[in-house]
């Protein structure tokens, strides 16, 4: 099974829209609130069509909360095992 390599973490010190000047141009999306309760291939697959920027990680309940701010990353918060998005993703 080969494995898409980890992208190291683009360290920033914002998260979501407050991101703006990292992503100037207003079509590349940081936040999706509308995915909350989407099953979690449909958000990845949708985050990562309106944002090639980033890299989609998921993240399920009870997963201890990552300290990393990443403006390549977007943590993806989801159930398990039925893979529904449980908070607004965002960049950071």
């Amino acid at each position: 099974m080969s494995r898409v390599p980890y992208p190291p973490c683009n360290g920033c010190t914002c998260t979501g829209n407050r991101c703006r000047i990292e992503f100037p141009d207003p079509n590349i999306k940081l936040e999706w609130p509308e995915l909350v309760g989407v099953n979690e291939k449909v958000a990845k697959a949708k985050i990562e069509s309106t944002n090639p920027f980033v890299t989609v990680v998921v993240l399920y309940d009870g997963f201890i909360p990552l300290t990393d701010v990443c403006c390549n990353r977007v943590y993806l918060f989801a159930n398990h095992p039925n893979g529904v998005v449980t908070k607004v993703p965002q960049i950071g």
